[in-house]
């Protein structure tokens, strides 16, 4: 990205061309729980923040081609933490924010709602307080706002909105209708193209809240073959036809843009800020956040598309374990955000022009197919081992398939959830094994049958769907090859995997890509902490915006200590701090905001406002951080000369250089400026002024750069309305615990009884099917000259069921045939087909680009 946006720049400035697709991009990477508290007992950056400063002039080196070396990092304290900043080969500007857990709250949804306010609430905004700050009480699960609705049963757009847009000028709105938010996952690979379509999605319908693009699974084992296949059926057939149909209800955050109006929205980004307090709540809030924020995108009028030309990968689970980890999340989830949205159906149709009535109603069948999943493959099962054993023993097979059911559903109610895991491993196995026994039941029933069967007829329309559809995706059609192993993983993937999640609803953790990092502190000692699992989250660009939001502030005091002092007079601490403060002054009152580092303020970026610089430059002066970092200065100086001593090495000057009072450290022989300094005294830490983390040498030596007085209020207004870490209340803990175990037992009990009654219904018809096979049972006559005038009957219910489900195959191989020749359109709309264009037409944007991007290249490696 930053390559290509630096190509189109300088193509647009040197070459004078207009380019219909250039942007302006930030990239900005947040992690959650980045800070841990070393043996010092001081807050230091994690590995995982260490390990990305270390990689990343080798990941510019790999992109660029070239060896490169990037300038250390721009160091800025901050009220949550620690930001370090960037600036990219391209120009672009590249920032890290770590989070501390002890002053922010931590998980991905509530990193994704700090991003969501500080890039469109500050950085757009310029912290509107009455648009930004609402109260606690308009916001919450249920209590929207009621759409305002025209006689023509269309939702008004402005009058619709929030009060942040009726706030707004003209300028303001269409920055915030262009300014797109890429959500990323931190190991999903990418290209600016997948990016460009997506964009292209968003300006062709200013409704369209989100687009996703086609994910691919990457990495090795049986795992991942097998969710190939799993994820080349799920985006070529059921997105696609819910892209056609009305809506694509889940944007995964992996890879997905998302319009910034469309977040600023009502009911959108405050509610997504709601806090759990109710056991579904942290099963449909923070289980998948992605989903819950596509469903209230979808609520408030706006529409979700897919763009099967956008390609993206991702790292997908490997192993059995993760595999299973992850669809306990998903799974539930998925289930309570379209429990959500079906039981709102009626107001969400009113608003949403893309929504319909026959829409909902599909969405409710294949859900309701969902849930039936673990029955029908019991009865599958069944009858597929009857007909390969013979004779009549059909209720045995029966039993034992249910009996195994059971079996696992004890399990999974009474072990811990690696024994669950462990069990389903080997049942897996054995189903696997069982598979094979399916196959073989249906050749032989073909055979018996012939094509006429409901299910041989079913089998080859299924096959023959999965075909076409490879062949219209030929860059994807080798992930029909894992079919083999999805088709005889089909009683793990929708019958244990269902029993699993279900019974582990109450299971609120991640399970996924947590590493669990040992205490560095000795067990047992007084100060032993117990482990702590960071999680690392993705990164997120976005256009129309230049620039950071913080004044470009540095110590400058080398004045502080002169050599011909006195060193038996203790210096005056009043006259050094007036000397500080006025070398402060004097940078600020020198250098504009952003001046020379290619830093900007939302004044600069999106237009003054005088009474938002009137309030600032009186609180710079007259108040804000100056005088706290004063009275940090103040007290460092009394712990360090408070008694007048000297030195204790003769009276040489401590200090080594101008930024002596930042970077001490509370232990010399770990500090990489003072390390030739015997006993170093220690220095009283100001997290907004002298935070530990910016002395260590893993980080390396940038700049420390403060923010802003506005920028420190926005984020401490922010962090105590809605960021303020959660309180360990046991009394809460218990009750909620008890809560999700309630919720559990009566999901798991809905969902049981569901199938139960499915199959005792079909247990029900097959005893009396002798009396009922003349009038009831659906005759179906035998092909061929063996078989000829002979009929065979079938069980109702199960033949409607087949039917009913490849009715639904076949409305998703339509929509995907649709689906198909829009994304044609779009690829040929955007293709430069030189074989049709004159002899001697002039050099179009894209290839000036493409040159620029080599030339850079070439630069690139002739500088480093």
């Amino acid at each position: 990205m930053d390559v290509d946006q630096s190509a189109r720049s300088n193509a647009q400035e040197y070459f004078g061309i207009k380019d219909p697709d250039y942007y302006e991009f930030e990239a900005h990477v947040f992690f959650d729980d980045g800070m841990t508290t070393n043996s010092d007992s001081e807050r230091a950056c994690n590995i995982f923040v260490k390990t990305l400063v270390d990689v990343i002039d080798s990941a510019a080196s790999s992109i660029h081609q070239a060896s490169m070396v990037i300038a250390p990092p721009i160091k800025s304290p901050t009220p949550y933490g620690a930001r370090l900043t960037w600036t990219l080969p391209g120009g672009n500007l590249f920032f890290v924010h770590v989070k501390d857990k002890q002053k922010i709250r931590h998980k991905k949804r509530w990193s994704q709602v700090m991003y969501m306010y500080y890039l469109l609430g500050y950085r757009l905004m310029g912290n509107s307080d009455e648009g930004i700050y609402m109260n606690q009480s308009e916001i919450g699960g249920k209590k929207r706002t009621p759409a305002r609705v025209n006689s023509m049963g269309n939702i008004n757009d402005m009058k619709s909105r929030s009060k942040i847009f009726r706030q707004m000028d003209h300028i303001q709105r269409a920055q915030a209708e262009n300014t797109y938010l890429l959500t990323l996952d931190g190991d999903i690979d990418f290209k600016p193209e997948s990016v460009t379509l997506l964009v292209d999605r968003m300006r062709k319908n200013p409704k369209v809240g989100a687009a996703c693009g086609r994910i691919h699974p990457i990495g090795t084992g049986p795992m991942v073959w097998y969710q190939k296949f799993e994820y080349a059926i799920g985006h070529w057939l059921q997105k696609a036809a819910e892209h056609m149909l009305g809506c694509v209800l889940c944007s995964p955050g992996c890879f997905s843009l998302f319009r910034g109006s469309s977040i600023m929205d009502d009911n959108v980004m405050r509610t997504y800020a709601t806090k759990s307090t109710e056991a579904r709540h942290y099963v449909q809030y923070d289980q998948g956040e992605d989903r819950w924020l596509c469903t209230l995108l979808l609520q408030q009028g706006y529409k979700i598309e897919y763009c099967a030309a956008a390609d993206a990968s991702t790292f997908a689970p490997e192993t059995f374990r993760e595999f299973f980890n992850q669809r306990r999340r998903w799974i539930p989830s998925t289930l309570a955000n379209m429990m959500d949205l079906l039981s709102d159906y009626h107001r969400t149709v009113i608003i949403n022009d893309n929504i319909s009535y026959l829409y909902i109603m599909y969405q409710a069948v294949v859900t309701g197919a969902s849930l039936l999943a673990p029955a029908t493959v019991i009865l599958m099962m069944a009858g597929a081992v009857h007909v390969v054993v013979g004779g009549s023993l059909y209720w045995l097979w029966l039993g034992l398939s249910v009996g195994a059911s059971i079996f696992y559903l004890i399990v999974c109610f009474k072990c811990k959830s690696s024994t669950q895991i462990t069990v389903a491993g080997y049942m897996s196995t054995f189903y696997a094994i069982l598979m094979l026994a399916v196959t073989v039941g249906i050749v032989v029933q073909t055979a018996q049958d012939t094509w006429t069967s409901p299910n041989a007829m079913f089998i080859i329309i299924l096959t023959g769907i999965f075909l076409v559809a490879g062949l219209l995706h030929p860059e994807e059609f080798l992930c029909l090859v894992p079919g083999v192993l999805y088709f005889l993983c089909i009683p793990s993937g929708f019958l244990l995997l269902f029993i699993y999640s279900m019974t582990n609803l109450n299971v609120i953790s991640w399970g996924t890509r947590e590493v669990v990092i040992p205490s560095e502190h000795p067990p047992g000692g007084a100060n032993s902490k117990a482990n702590t699992s960071i999680i690392v989250t993705g990164c997120d660009s976005f256009k129309d915006f230049l620039g950071n939001c913080f004044c470009c502030i540095r110590h400058k005091l080398s004045n502080m200590f002169t050599a011909e002092q006195n060193r038996n007079q203790a210096p005056k601490k009043d006259e050094i701090v007036r000397e500080i403060m006025a070398e402060l002054d004097r940078i600020e009152a020198g250098r504009p905001d952003g001046a020379g580092s290619g830093y900007t303020t939302p004044r600069n970026l999106y237009g003054s406002n005088s009474d938002i610089n009137k309030d600032y430059e009186r609180n710079r002066i007259g108040g804000g951080m100056i005088p706290q970092r004063q009275e940090s200065i103040v007290k460092q100086l009394n712990d360090i000369h408070g008694d007048g001593k000297k030195s204790s090495d003769g009276g040489a000057d401590k200090f080594k250089d101008s930024e002596s009072v930042i970077y001490a450290r509370g232990r010399s022989s770990d500090d990489p400026y003072y390390q030739s300094v015997p006993n170093e005294p220690r220095i009283r830490r100001d997290d907004l002024v002298n935070p530990y983390w910016i002395t260590e040498k893993e980080l390396k030596r940038g700049p420390v750069r403060y923010l802003d007085n506005i920028e420190t209020q926005f984020w401490q207004k922010l962090i105590d309305k809605y960021l303020n870490p959660l309180k360990q209340d046991k009394g809460h803990q218990d009750k909620i615990t008890s809560e999700l175990v309630s919720l559990r037992n009566n999901a798991s009990f809905l969902f049981f009884m569901l199938n139960f009654l499915w199959l005792f219904i079909i247990f029900l018809l097959q005893i009396v099917q002798d009396q009922l096979k003349d009038t009831l049972y659906i005759a179906i006559p035998r092909g061929g000259d063996i078989h000829e005038g002979d009929e065979k009957h079938f069980e109702p219910l199960s033949v409607a069921f087949l039917v009913f489900f490849a009715l639904i195959i076949m409305i998703q191989f339509v929509s995907m045939l649709f689906h198909r020749y829009g994304t044609f359109l779009h690829i040929l709309s955007s293709t430069r087909l030189r074989c049709c264009s004159k002899k001697y037409k002039p050099i179009g944007v894209e290839d000036i680009v493409e040159t620029v991007k080599v030339k850079l290249f070439i630069s690139i490696g002739m500088r480093f």
